[in-house]
């Protein structure tokens, strides 16, 4: 209960980045990638973070909102540092969300989706190769400032159009199929998966060592297709 927001353009990591006399870089391109609300909060206290938000919800949203407020001002100090003409955007990282009930993000955590894209120009959500389908009504009461989202492929594509229909989505293609699946195997689903986006994007991360080219390939020459 006593943790705070620290004095961030003042603490030393934040002066290894952005000080040049301090170690820090000399280029201010590029942009950071950050954690969510709850993937901090989870590393913090771990799984006792799931008794907190049943037992003490109070101690939970402190912890929440210190997290919030020092994402936010490393974000920021990090921006003035660039001095950037581009969009001040910010996509958190939810990688935990299906660890949650639908209410227990609503109550516990989406009020803080709700002030990141109040505060960002360009807002998005990753919640990690997961179905999303969960929270997608909770999602789209923000969907005229979501700019990103993604999620797993057997989310409801359809669904995702209709609550956000100016939203080109994120879907996650699973690694393990991409290094272990046929040609014949991977083409036939990045087929039908193109389909079902219609409009957006297919992501391929976290690739295995191993993983044969021209599976690579496949999985691009069909995508591009459409």
């Amino acid at each position: 209960r006593a943790l705070s927001v620290p004095d961030v353009p003042n603490h030393p990591v934040m002066q290894s980045i952005c000080d040049p006399a301090r170690g820090g870089f000399q280029s201010t391109s590029g942009h950071i990638g950050n954690e969510g609300v709850i993937n901090i909060a989870y590393v913090l206290r771990g799984e006792n973070m799931f008794v907190d938000i049943i037992q003490a919800p109070d101690l939970f949203d402190h912890l929440c909102h210190v997290v919030f407020e020092t994402i936010d001002a490393v974000m920021r100090t990090i921006r003035t540092w660039q001095n950037s003409p581009a969009p001040d955007h910010i996509v958190v990282c939810d990688c935990v969300i299906n660890m949650l009930s639908p209410t227990a993000y609503r109550e516990r955590l989406f009020r803080y989706e709700q002030m990141f894209a109040d505060s960002f120009e360009l807002f998005g959500i990753h919640t990690c190769n997961w179905t999303v389908d969960p929270y997608l009504d909770i999602i789209a009461e923000i969907s005229d400032r979501i700019n990103y989202l993604d999620m797993g492929p057997d989310s409801d594509l359809d669904k995702v159009h209709r609550l956000f229909p100016d939203l080109k989505p994120s879907v996650f293609y699973h690694p393990e199929n991409v290094r272990n699946f046929s040609i014949e195997q991977i083409t036939g689903e990045i087929d039908e998966l193109c389909r079902r986006i219609g409009r957006g994007y297919i992501l391929l991360s976290d690739l295995e060592a191993g993983t044969p080219d021209s599976h690579i390939r496949a999985v691009y020459d069909v995508a591009a297709r459409f």
